[in-house]
């Protein structure tokens, strides 16, 4: 005769038994991890998660978060905290966001549908306007460095004067300064990759005079000691520089410190180098992202390329015989 075993069912235990609280942190330990690359979005609120819990204004970026926390975008290792791109600007990842408060409704690790933020339009200055917005501010020299050479904040910042290639005119990127809390960090630029920038020749005087009085190891922008620090997104110098810009000229359009970077974009794009040297120029790593992030500049080089073409053909044109059946 067979022996009978007896199993005991234990009863099904609701979630917050098994779980604990449904609380963001042990929610969070529950889901999948989410796909980070190429999202400046997710890395935010990875960074912050916690600290800030939220996506804040481009300009204000450096300067928040903790420093030494590393993260990955667009293929390159960046500091939470650091210089970025404008989060807005760039793609969402394919792979949403599941949200916390939305986990206790939903099965634990499924994908939810979020609403994905909208593209900003990215705003350039005119030389006009750049010049007007350097007069008003307490550092010109900084302000027309950003806006004609395409440098981060934190790279121009960190400049030393022996970085100053007065002979080539040239700027060599080997520091990062992020402000973190209340202290300035000082590492490698953004991609760990050291970089030599060309300047405007209208900015050698400018940038001979900061160099006066200062050794070689003495930053180039402030008092040569203290790194000049990113002003406060609402009440800072350079937002009040840009509503007193804009009291004086309506067409003056809103900026952000970092859009001095994109008007240095769209300054060399307007001027027709190649896109490896504008890739070159920003410090981006590859010219794929180049064209990709300033797609709208390049949009009028369609209608210059037939023009040049047509230009070419009617100049090897001239006295052909085949020439002469091009305006049947």
């Amino acid at each position: 005769m067979m022996a009978t075993a007896t199993v005991a069912i234990a009863p099904k235990m609701p979630p917050e038994t098994r779980y604990g609280p449904m609380s963001d942190r042990n929610v969070s330990t529950l889901l999948p991890p989410c796909d980070m690359r190429g999202t400046a979005e997710l890395e935010s609120v990875a960074c912050n998660r916690g600290e800030r819990g939220g996506i804040e204004p481009e300009h204000e970026h450096a300067g928040e978060g903790k420093a030494g926390r590393v993260t990955q975008r667009d293929g390159e290792r960046t500091e939470c905290g650091g210089d970025r791109e404008p989060a807005a600007e760039l793609e969402p990842s394919a792979e949403p966001l599941v949200r916390a408060e939305d986990a206790p409704d939903r099965q634990l690790g499924a994908r939810v549908s979020i609403t994905k933020r909208r593209k900003h339009r990215r705003v350039y200055l005119t030389h006009e306007h750049v010049h007007a917005l350097a007069a008003l501010t307490p550092h010109p020299d900084l302000i027309l460095t950003l806006a004609y050479t395409g440098l981060r904040w934190g790279e121009a910042t960190a400049l030393r004067v022996r970085n100053l290639n007065e002979v080539r005119r040239r700027l060599s990127v080997e520091e990062n300064a992020v402000l973190s809390g209340n202290r300035v960090h000082v590492g490698t630029p953004k991609g760990h990759e050291r970089r030599t920038v060309p300047y405007v020749s209208f900015l050698g005087p400018r940038l001979a005079e900061l160099k006066r009085g200062k050794g070689g190891e003495d930053l180039l922008f402030g008092d040569g000691k203290m790194h000049v620090r990113l002003p406060h997104a609402k009440s800072g110098w350079f937002t009040k520089a840009v509503k007193a810009a804009q009291a004086a000229d309506a067409s003056f359009p809103t900026i952000t410190p970092h859009g001095l970077r994109h008007t240095a974009a769209s300054f060399a794009v307007s001027s027709g180098v190649n896109v490896k040297v504008v890739q070159r120029m920003l410090g981006h790593k590859s010219a794929a992202m180049t064209l990709d992030t300033y797609a709208d500049l390049f949009d009028g080089d369609l209608d210059d390329v037939a023009e040049r073409m047509e230009r070419n053909v009617l100049e090897a044109a001239r006295g052909t015989e085949w020439g002469r059946n091009l305006g049947s």
